[in-house]
Parts: C-alpha cells; sequence; structure tokens
C-alpha cells in the first residue's frame, strides 16, 4: 500500500507530497513528488529504483489500475507485470479483430514448445505471450501449428548468405560482439561467415515483418526483405500493431527501442547508405576519400518542426553530388568512441541528433564536441532554438528561407529558397565546386525522396509522420533529363 503528506520547507513552502509505495513482496519505497503530480510520475519513479521500464509497473487503487493521468490520491500498491501486460495484449487483440483479422485459440506450452524446436528460434516473452492469449490467421500470418520450419530456415539461410556477400565482404561490417575486428580483409571475410553460423534467427510475426530469436521482450519489430532493405518498422509490439492495421495506440508509442535487437539491430544500423552511395565500393566509380574526413552534426530540437530531417539528408547529398564518401547516421547519445569508430572507414561522418542535454553530461560533451568540424543548427520563427546548440552551431539553416518559392513561378530556381540554402551549406562544407545544376539536382532529390509507409527508413531517416514542408509542388523534370 502507499500513503501520502505533504512535505513543506522551512519557511512553509508546500514542495510536494511523500508516497509510500509498497510492492507485493512488502518491500517499501519512498517517492517524493512534485504539487499537482499524477500517477504516471509515481509509476515512473517507482520503476526506475526497481531497475524496470514503466511498462513493467502498475499502481492499483482499490483494486483498479490507474491511468497515467489520475491523481495519486489515497493508497496505492505496486503490481510488476509483464512489458506486454495482459490487458494491452487484450486490447490489441480487440483492436485487430476489429480491422478484420481472424484469430484462433492461443497455443498451447506444448505447441509452442514444438515450433520453437522446429524451427530452432525461441519466442521473445512478449510474442510468446500474445500468441499464447490468441493466434491470428490469415495468409500473411505464419500459422504456427503447422510447420512453418522450412521457411524459417530458408530464410536465415539466404539472410546469412547475402549478409556475408554485401556486409562481412565490401562494406567490412564487423559485429562488436565478435572480439576485435581484423585488420585484414581476407582473414576478416572468414570470420564472419563463421560467427554468421551463429547468428540469431528472424522470427516472423506478419508479412516480411520480424522480431529477433531469443531476445527479451520490447525489441523492436524489423522490416526485413533483403540485408539491403531493412529497416525499423515499430519499437515494439505494441506499437507495430497500431501502425500496421491503423488503429489508436493502446500505450504510448516509445521514441526509441527498450531492448537492442542483438546482431540484426547493428545491421539495421549499418544500412545507411543508398544505392548511388554504394558504388563508391566499385572501382572506377570517381567516388573519393577526404585527406580529413569531416565529423558533421545536424541538430535540432527533438519534434522541433524546423525540417531538420531535410536539412540532415541535404549534407549527405551534397557529398554525394560532389562525390566525396560520406557516411551518415542518427546517433541520440554522441559518444567520442563511437564516432571514431565511424571515422574509421576513411569517409566523412554525418551524424543527425536531437538535445544533448537530457543524454549526457556538460563535462561528456565538452570532451567529444572537439571532434566536430560543422554544427549545423536548423531554427524556425515561432519555435524554441535549442541554447545548447546555437553556442556551438557552425552553420543556421532558417526553416523560412528553407521553403520560400514563387507561388506563381514554382521551378524558376533563382525564386527557390532551396537552392539558396544548399549553396550556403555547400560552401560551409568545401564544397563550392559545385555548380547550380549540381544543386538543382540535389534540390530535386530531396524533393523527391520517398516517404516510408512503415518505420524509418534508414538512409533518409524519414518516418510516416514527416511531411514537406512549405507547400511547394515537387518538380516536374529531373535536372539530369535536361
Amino acid at each position: 500500500m502507499a500513503s501520502s503528506s505533504q512535505n513543506t520547507g522551512h519557511s512553509g513552502t508546500r514542495l510536494g507530497r511523500i508516497v509510500h509505495a509498497c510492492l507485493l513482496s512488502g518491500e517499501l519505497l519512498v517517492v517524493e513528488l512534485s504539487p499537482g503530480s499524477d500517477a504516471e510520475e509515481v509509476r515512473s519513479q517507482v520503476a526506475q529504483r526497481l531497475g524496470l521500464h514503466p511498462f513493467e509497473v502498475a499502481l492499483l487503487q482499490d483494486g483498479k489500475k490507474l491511468q497515467d493521468c489520475d491523481h495519486v490520491l489515497g493508497d496505492v500498491s505496486v503490481l510488476v507485470q509483464p512489458f506486454l501486460s495482459q490487458d494491452v495484449i487484450d486490447e490489441l487483440i480487440q483492436n485487430m479483430r476489429a480491422a478484420g483479422v481472424a484469430f484462433s485459440e492461443g497455443m498451447t506450452d506444448e505447441e509452442v514448445r514444438q515450433a520453437e524446436e522446429n524451427c530452432k528460434i525461441c519466442f521473445p516473452p512478449d510474442l510468446k505471450l500474445f500468441l499464447q492469449t490468441a493466434m491470428p490467421e490469415g495468409p500473411e500470418f505464419p500459422n504456427w501449428r503447422r510447420t512453418v520450419a522450412v521457411s524459417v530456415h530458408d530464410h536465415h539461410a539466404v539472410m546469412r548468405d547475402d549478409i556475408h556477400a554485401r556486409l562481412g565482404g565490401v562494406q567490412s561490417f564487423w559485429y562488436t560482439e565478435w572480439g576485435p575486428r581484423p585488420e585484414d580483409r581476407t582473414e576478416r571475410a572468414s570470420l564472419t561467415a563463421r560467427h554468421l553460423k551463429g547468428v540469431p534467427r528472424l522470427i516472423p510475426v506478419y508479412r516480411q515483418h520480424f522480431v529477433v530469436s531469443g531476445t527479451p521482450a520490447g525489441q523492436p519489430v524489423l522490416g526485413v526483405a533483403d540485408p539491403s532493405r531493412m529497416c525499423l518498422l515499430a519499437t515494439d509490439l505494441a506499437a507495430y500493431f497500431s501502425l500496421i492495421f491503423n488503429f489508436r495506440p493502446v500505450r504510448p508509442y516509445l521514441n526509441c527501442p527498450v531492448v537492442t535487437a542483438t546482431f540484426w539491430g547493428e545491421i539495421e544500423k549499418h544500412l545507411h547508405l543508398d544505392p548511388i552511395e554504394q558504388r563508391r565500393f566499385a572501382e572506377g566509380s570517381g567516388f573519393r576519400y577526404p585527406d580529413r574526413p569531416h565529423v558533421v552534426i545536424t541538430a535540432s530540437r527533438d519534434m522541433g518542426r524546423t525540417a531538420s530531417t531535410w536539412v540532415f539528408n541535404a549534407t549527405r547529398l551534397l557529398f554525394r553530388q560532389a562525390k566525396e564518401a560520406c557516411d551518415s547516421y542518427w546517433m541520440r547519445c554522441l559518444d567520442r568512441s563511437k564516432i571514431q569508430h565511424r571515422l574509421e572507414t576513411g569517409a566523412h561522418v554525418v551524424i543527425k541528433t536531437h538535445e544533448w542535454t537530457g543524454e549526457m553530461s556538460k563535462a561528456a560533451f565538452d570532451e567529444v564536441s572537439p571532434m566536430f568540424t560543422h554544427v549545423i543548427v536548423s531554427v524556425r520563427q515561432g519555435f524554441a532554438e535549442d541554447p545548447a546548440w546555437m553556442k556551438v552551431a557552425t552553420h543556421v539553416i532558417h526553416f523560412e528561407e528553407l521553403v520560400a518559392y514563387d507561388k506563381d513561378h514554382p521551378e524558376d530556381p533563382a525564386k527557390i529558397g532551396a537552392i539558396s540554402v544548399l549553396r550556403k551549406l555547400a560552401n560551409h562544407l568545401g564544397l563550392s565546386s559545385l555548380t547550380e545544376h549540381d544543386l538543382r539536382c540535389v534540390d530535386y532529390d530531396l524533393m523527391t525522396l520517398p516517404m516510408p509507409r512503415f518505420g524509418c527508413d534508414q538512409t533518409t531517416k524519414l518516418w510516416p509522420f514527416h511531411g514537406r514542408r512549405g507547400g511547394r509542388p515537387i518538380p516536374r523534370l529531373d535536372p539530369r533529363s535536361e
């Protein structure tokens, strides 16, 4: 149980309340709340104290679960629950049925055991609990009561061989859990082939969408057609089903997965090159590696509506147009060793990020920031700037200039603000040799980047909620065809 009392300072000013939260084991936790706090704050603090995710903690009052917006007015008990709790699963299934998905009875323990044995997999706890509640049916869902072992085996073999050919040899991908990375390419390729035999299998959820075998609950769902087309579809199963079957989320979306998808998560993160960028590995491609690679940071507030993803793509595409090798990544927490590892390819490194103040200390930022050669910040009138990034910005892009164009002459390059922004950005990056034609090509490529239907495109970092800002129509012709 939990009881609350007022906490006052020496002057009698109200500071908040003290909540005593009792676990079923009898352990008592003392939580101090700010005035006006609700159940979400209690749940978050209790979860942090227990080393759990807030989804794994529920608060009960008079036998009823409290919602996040409810105020904690009296005694409260704490219930530790699965990451994907039974009530969330029940709501997911109800919404999926309403969307037209048919279900059969949930799998028994014996059926789960047989499926895992036949397919040489281990269901993550959240998917297992979902399937044991009710099993979705249909041609695009796996039928775990019949043997799906052949398709799982075949898909795993194709993926493994393709990764060896593409990433193990050409792009020199090396998974850190394999130990020290051999410098010799032949030795590296040989060890890659050996290690790939033991990578965890992918478990189909629906269509070509998978979770990784043997991982804890809370891992992301990956869209996997082949190793060159893999993306993060959703940060967990609850978010995945609501996105795919188009119903209101049953709980808040996570900004990033709770559990990293091990080897496959690392593969997904390394798929950062588009087909043109990948040509740099071919003889005679014309791509050059710089003598002194840049580390370019493109930064903005999270969800700041400043076209920060446009800035990120503009930077990498300017390098691509200049045929200078460039690797581009998303990195929430800027880490010196991670950036140093990215620089090992010899290419420029472009990193998209948001606020660092909530992810790292000032001392940690001061340690890593000398590595940055350029810090490009995007801002917009009426939206708060990020003061920490503005202090170190080497170039600022204004949203209003970016989206400007002449509605009567929308394809007049002289009146397209984005082309002017691209010229300034190219000069800042040391790419002043790019011609006006080059800039028009980059502008066209930016205007025609495909928007993903689900999940995040790991090359462009675009999500389905992104939109082309400013209302400018897409150019009718590719300048290259003129």
